[in-house]
């Protein structure tokens, strides 16, 4: 089997800056300006922080883009183990890229309604609210596949040994953690601030630091370097 050597640690590069841009652009900057109960102050607060949010939009595209690279440079490393389900794996990643693309055309169109001399007004407060809206739909149809594309990755990760077991089953219930945050606002009422809402998102915050640090660190297994060599 040919294995080019710096696939593994490219593979985590791209993962880690996936983690750290998703982080700015999908939770820090939306807890500073975002706020749905008071949509005319969520427009002032853009408007004032204008910078971080347009800020939080590049970071955004970058983290897409990098997610476009990723599961291809997973391809080439896993495939050898399953080629069905690598396939699978790219799939569901890149499936989700539209949407996300989608969501930060809602967020580019925010900055329209900021533009006004005295402040942002009830009308541009409406539909800033409709925008917001629009875009956690489709950030919450997109992290459907986010979840989709952990199954196959932590099961080939397994199978091949590129990572720890404990890692490719966390990656697998990841999966299914994302899938219940998507459904469970769907089938509970005040599910944002249920025990089971923080139990669906624990794994995947071990799971994908963990895999993004373990390839940046480790690699491919001694055993492929040997084979490659």
């Amino acid at each position: 089997m040919t294995l080019r050597l710096s696939d593994g640690r490219l593979a985590g590069l791209l993962y880690l800056l996936l983690v750290l841009t998703g982080i700015f652009s999908l939770i820090y900057v939306p807890s500073q300006v975002i706020d749905l109960d008071d949509p005319v102050r969520m427009l002032a607060l853009i408007g004032d922080n204008r910078t971080l949010f347009a800020a939080g939009i590049c970071v955004g595209l970058t983290a897409y883009v990098i997610y476009l690279a990723l599961p291809v440079v997973l391809y080439r490393v896993l495939a050898p183990y399953g080629q069905s389900a690598a396939r699978l794996m790219v799939l569901f990643a890149l499936a989700s890229v539209p949407m996300t693309f989608l969501a930060l055309g809602e967020q580019l169109a925010l900055l329209d309604l900021v533009t006004g001399e005295n402040g942002p007004s009830e009308a541009a407060g409406a539909q800033a609210l409709v925008r917001m809206e629009t875009y956690f739909r489709y950030t919450g149809l997109a992290s459907i596949f986010w979840g989709l594309w952990l199954f196959p990755l932590g099961w080939l990760g397994w199978r091949s040994g590129l990572l720890p077991h404990v890692l490719g089953f966390l990656l697998m219930i990841s999966c299914i953690g994302f899938l219940i945050e998507f459904a469970g606002p769907l089938f509970m009422s005040g599910y944002s601030g249920s025990l089971l809402s923080t139990i669906a998102g624990t794994p995947s915050s071990f799971a994908e630091i963990g895999t993004c640090l373990w390839l940046l660190i480790m690699g491919e297994p001694k055993a492929w370097r040997r084979e490659a060599a």
